[in-house]
């Protein structure tokens, strides 16, 4: 069965669009306005770092050549924190509330260490009970993280069947009770990553939407 990478296809972006310069979620500063997506398995805190401090080294050979080349030559520092990143936004592997409330020690070493320069960061959450998913998002919180994402994306089996991620898209009562839960458990921003909906008899996108808003 062919994949959907076997026949690559070149996009390029329309005339007269940009990426936004930044984005305020909350009291986070997202700048520029681009998030690098929860990938399980690969967005783990050594491919964070490596990803915040690449694209702080290719910003810096654009804007300041001459200061880019001191440093990597003599090692001397300087204050490329300071410029802007090409990621605005990381985000952890997505975790399992059940799993952190259960286990709470070895999932957040597993999942949700993060190191100081990866502020601004957000720790992606899936579970499908409220009481639940609102306790990992307090750990969360403790934790230092700036956001905490809930995952109503996830299409994998094994998650969709104990009515996680996409498969939460099901029982939209049940989602408000979630998103209700959560904040009121924590104060930092909560953000949402969701499908249109179930199936393409069942979009939900714009009702969800709204529920968030609420």
């Amino acid at each position: 069965m062919r994949k959907s990478w076997d026949n690559p296809v070149n996009h390029t972006m329309p005339e007269g669009v940009c990426v936004p310069a930044e984005v305020q979620i909350g009291n986070v500063r997202v700048r520029p306005a681009t998030i690098l997506a929860p990938m399980a398995g690969v967005t783990d805190t050594v491919f964070r770092r490596f990803i915040r401090n690449a694209s702080v080294f290719c910003q810096a050979a654009q804007e300041h050549p001459p200061l880019l080349q001191r440093v990597l030559s003599d090692g001397v520092e300087a204050p490329i924190s300071n410029f802007q990143s090409g990621c605005g936004l990381i985000m952890t592997e997505f975790t399992s509330a059940d799993g952190l409330a259960r286990c709470r020690e070895s999932r957040r070493k597993r999942y949700l260490t993060f190191y100081e320069d990866e502020h601004p960061i957000s720790a992606q959450l899936f579970g499908s009970d409220p009481a639940i998913v609102a306790d990992a998002a307090r750990v969360v919180e403790d934790l230092g993280f700036d956001l905490v994402d809930l995952n109503l994306g996830c299409p994998a089996k094994r998650v969709v069947k104990c009515n996680g991620g996409s498969g939460l898209l099901r029982d939209l009562p049940q989602i408000r009770r979630i998103f209700e839960a959560v904040r009121t458990a924590v104060k930092i921003p909560f953000t949402v990553k969701f499908r249109i909906g179930w199936s393409d008899a069942e979009i939900v996108c714009v009702e969800l939407a709204r529920l968030a808003e609420d």
